[in-house]
């Protein structure tokens, strides 16, 4: 098939109405949050004062802007937002951000995949294509990425590619998570709270400063468990429990009007069970979702933490330097998790995974006349390192192998983006990012004997033992590869009125290209994959109507993939590999609309719907097979989200709150195949909170309810295949839930 050279006529379709929609100034995209951001705390209590819809202040584009007046596709919450729908993980994120897809479940919770517009990565042993930042410091892994939300500010969610400002693993989107920086005011805030399957929660925050005008601190804590959603009966234990405890401290000097100065450290410490899947066929017939049958005894040793250095030196009212330096660190030593979930077949991986990362980046912000503009410089040097044992057959046909890699990666950038206000109402927007991105990588396979003891010659080199017939057999090797991408953005966007804004814009983004750390066979680990590319064009409208009591806001995009990179196994020889589709693209919209009629209640709704096809996929799993035309996983056609919040008219000191959180998604794919065996079903699910916050606003008592009508339903599948069979096996969502929390805050 030859690859698509322009836009689908769904594509196309849908940017001329788009277009249209903007020349006769219909609504667009993006979601304003009741609760004011801190940055510019005065601008969003104008608005509330008003008695409409508050806007936030958001700072996705590296400077301070408010989120409707911001010409790209992006969400933000804020932090009464998250505390009333109970978001203590990022799993909870699920079904709040148009067009993007949360997987609940992964190797341990603080890991965790995204998909956004159908694109994300489904192996987090590999870069991401949803760039994650904690307050501007590059998280370059899904391993041990999850943070702390105890003092979050909010959370903004960049939908489609970000490839200038942001730069390497944002061919599909960023999420930034930005977090509380202490000042003059003195903050106390904790909570606990309990709830079904043992859940226990506890936070704490205090901050303030230590000499007034000069010297600030914040500690914030916080602490997550839960006892295990499922049983198995193989060990006698429940298993997938959560316990997560992690810590973040801030010293803030500001040593003159002009220059900020900002140490942060963090630890996280997660203890939960690693992951154990539920087969799709049971012992004695029939499927129960709280069941798992795997062998192994959970094992999970997972830190991470770091530090990160901020200094920012405003030169005068029209420049403003940054420099961000940070070193981050993670170990999961071990980590054990059987993939199958069934004793028979015994496929159990024991893993160690270690890595470090330093960043650097240098940032000027500013204006000039009519010139708006951000700039900076960029560096990465991570160190990657692997040792798994992936396969754990018990016989001499098939013996035990372990996989040894270390990847060592440099990054360099260089970027600018500039928005040149040409009249009052008229914006042109350009951007363009280089990067140089180095990859050396090493890489072992050993045999084992029975024992689980490496076979290997006198100097500890793998060999290939005589009894190794079903294998690759025993390699080491080493391969260097270096790429460079240029990632240029242009659009342009017109305020219409105060409360209307029109843009477009067509951009270039990537994602890194590497080495399998998985690799099976000599030939796999020697060659690269390459870079995986992406154009994407966009149109919409954000808008308020009615005294702002009214915001619609709608996108439409079409993303054009050239190398989108898989990872596939081949049935044939039962090896997995890394690769690239030659060409895929995704098209949708995003619609996200809210309502707040009268004092007291507001209505949140949001729509999506993302068409993400393979148009070139060829003998992704051996010789002869095809992808082509097969949705990409993870990519539900269409997703809806319904959210009214009530507060209730109680003749009773204090505030009263109710709200309700409907979510629904259509069927999709966890595989390349497509395979029904692993198809998650379509699904809906139903979240509920109450709150009562008293008349000093000091004490807040809240209910939340999850998931509940305790649907427990497939959230991921996969394969595992051997002599004793094909096992295919589900991550299930977890069961209903019922917490009750206390807070109080000085």
């Amino acid at each position: 098939m030859v690859r698509r050279a322009s836009l689908s006529p769904i594509a196309v379709s849908s940017l001329l109405v788009g277009a249209a929609l903007c020349a006769l100034s219909a609504p667009a995209l993006a979601q304003a949050n009741a609760a004011p951001a801190t940055p510019d705390a005065g601008a969003s209590a104008d608005l509330e004062a008003g008695g409409g819809i508050a806007d936030i202040v958001v700072t996705a584009e590296k400077r301070q802007t408010r989120l409707q007046e911001t010409p790209i596709a992006l969400s933000a919450y804020g932090a009464d937002a998250i505390q009333d729908q109970h978001i203590s993980t990022v799993r909870d994120l699920a079904g709040l951000v148009p067009g993007l897809t949360v997987p609940r479940g992964g190797i341990t919770p603080t890991t965790q995949l995204f998909f956004l517009r159908g694109i994300g990565e489904t192996d987090p042993i590999f870069d991401p294509a949803i760039a994650q930042y904690v307050d501007d410091v590059y998280i370059p892994r899904s391993i041990a990425a999850s943070p702390l939300l105890a003092e979050l500010e909010r959370v903004e969610v960049l939908r489609g590619p970000q490839g200038t400002l942001y730069g390497r693993n944002t061919s599909a989107g960023a999420i930034r998570y930005i977090t509380r920086d202490p000042n003059e005011e003195v903050r106390l805030a904790v909570d606990a709270g309990v709830g079904t399957w043992g859940a226990f929660e506890s936070h704490g925050y205090v901050s303030g400063p230590l000499i007034d005008n000069k010297l600030y601190a914040s500690l914030a804590y916080g602490h997550e468990q839960h006892d295990g959603y499922t049983r198995d009966p193989t060990i006698n234990k429940d298993v997938n429990d959560l316990n997560v405890d992690s810590a973040r401290a801030k010293l803030r000097l500001q040593a003159t009007e002009d220059l900020d100065i900002q140490l942060t450290l963090d630890a996280k410490r997660d203890r939960s069970t690693t992951a154990y899947y539920t087969p799709k066929n049971q012992p004695g017939g029939g499927f129960d979702p709280s069941l798992s049958f795997a062998e192994p005894n959970p094992q999970n040793n997972s830190n991470s933490g770091g530090a990160a250095l901020r200094i920012t030196q405003a030169l005068g009212d029209t420049l403003t330097l940054k420099s961000i330096t940070a070193y981050r660190l993670f170990g999961q030593a071990p980590v054990v998790y059987d993939n199958d979930g069934e004793a028979a077949v015994k496929q159990v991986n024991y893993i160690h995974y270690y890595e470090n990362e330093l960043t650097q980046e240098f940032q000027a912000n500013g204006s000039w006349g009519p010139l708006d503009f951000t700039s900076g410089l960029f560096y990465l040097h991570e160190n990657f390192s692997s040792d798994r044992n992936g396969f754990s057959y018990p016989s001499l046909a098939n013996p035990p192998q372990d996989q040894v890699g270390n990847t060592k990666t440099d990054s360099y950038a260089a970027y600018g983006q500039g928005d040149y206000h040409i009249t009052d109402k008229l914006t042109g927007t350009a951007g363009l990012r280089y990067t140089i991105e180095s990859r050396h990588f090493t890489y072992q396979q050993f045999d084992d004997d029975l024992a689980g003891n490496r076979i290997t010659d006198a100097a500890g080199n793998p060999i290939v033992p005589a009894t190794a017939t079903n294998k690759a057999g025993a390699f080491q090797t080493k391969s260097d590869a270096t790429w460079y991408s240029l990632t240029p953005k242009f659009g342009a966007s017109y305020q219409w009125t105060p409360d209307l804004l029109t843009y477009v814009s067509i951009a270039k983004g990537f994602k890194a290209g590497g080495f399998d750390n998985r690799a099976s066979a000599l030939i796999n680990a020697q060659l690269p994959y390459q870079p995986e590319k992406v154009q994407t064009y966009e149109v919409g409208v954000k808008s308020q109507w009615w005294e702002r009591r009214v915001l619609v806001n709608l996108a439409l995009y079409y993303n054009d993939y050239t190398d989108l990179q898989a990872t596939a196994t081949d049935p044939a020889t039962l090896r997995s590999r890394r690769l690239n589709a030659a060409s895929a693209h995704t098209e949708g919209f995003e619609l996200e609309t809210t309502l707040q009629p009268f004092e007291g209640f507001r209505w949140d709704n949001s729509a999506s719907y993302t068409l993400a096809l393979y148009d070139q996929f060829l003998n992704y799993a051996g010789i002869g097979t095809s992808a082509t035309g097969n949705r990409l996983p993870f990519a539900p056609r269409w997703t809806f989200r319904t959210a009214p919040t009530y507060t209730l008219p109680l003749k009773v000191p204090g505030q009263a709150q109710v709200g309700l959180d409907a979510q629904y998604q259509t069927q999709s794919y966890s595989d390349i195949a497509n395979s029904w065996q692993v198809a998650i079903p379509a699904q809906w699910n139903v979240n509920l909170f109450a709150k009562y916050t008293t008349e000093d606003d000091r004490w807040t008592f809240s209910a939340t309810v999850r998931n509940l009508a305790d649907r427990r339903l497939p959230q991921s599948g996969s394969y595992s295949a051997s002599a004793a069979g094909t096992v295919w096996t589900y991550v299930e969502s977890p069961p209903r839930t019922v917490f009750f929390k206390v807070g109080y805050k000085l």
